[in-house]
């Protein structure tokens, strides 16, 4: 009569099995978190872009409503906001002035540099309507040279660069987007 082998895993055997389930599972834990991160940074750039371009048509929008643009603006522009900030952007609108400057002052809550309006405030409706200026953060996490505007034959041209992810070390690809306001020209 043939000895009979025994049924089932011996200790060696169930170990064996054990461990490459468990290195299984690690690789498809550490794949599903690396997914997830490229998720979230996915979806932080897209709100970024979504962000940028909305600071980009309020500008273009003010652009074109503004009766006078001025690109070189004193050092002390004035203005209600107050603030020693050398305004990049300085618009005469029907509701009273409206300044654009980049803020060098770290801040905790901000992303790097910051895009800075002053002017009046919006409405419900849309409109901007006469009243107190507010100082406002239109952006943050731009690079050092993160907004200009020039005059180009068609009009002006605003361009911002922001840093990708909000933080200079995030990425070293910076987010770069440009929007034209056609028929709209600088005083000197």
């Amino acid at each position: 009569m043939a000895a009979r082998k025994p049924a089932g895993l011996f200790v060696p055997e169930a170990l064996v099995g054990l461990a490459m389930g468990l290195a299984l599972l690690g690789m498809v834990a550490r794949f599903g978190l690396a997914a997830g991160e490229h998720t979230r940074r996915l979806t932080e750039r897209l709100e970024q872009r979504r962000e940028t371009r909305r600071a980009l048509e309020l500008i273009r929008a003010e652009l074109l409503e503004a009766r006078s643009v001025r690109l070189q603006v004193p050092a002390s522009f004035g203005g209600a906001c107050g603030g020693d900030e050398e305004a990049v952007l300085l618009l005469d609108t029907a509701n009273g002035p409206v300044a654009y400057w980049l803020e060098n002052r770290p801040a905790r809550i901000w992303r790097g540099r910051a895009l800075m309006r002053c002017g009046p405030s919006y409405g419900l409706d849309g409109q901007l309507r006469a009243g107190m200026p507010r100082s406002r953060v239109l952006l943050d996490g731009l690079v050092a040279s993160g907004f200009s505007v020039r005059q180009e034959d068609e009009g002006l041209w605003v361009r911002l660069v922001r840093h990708a992810g909000g933080a200079p070390a995030a990425a070293p690809d910076p987010l770069v987007m440009e929007l034209a306001a056609a028929g709209v020209e600088a005083q000197p």
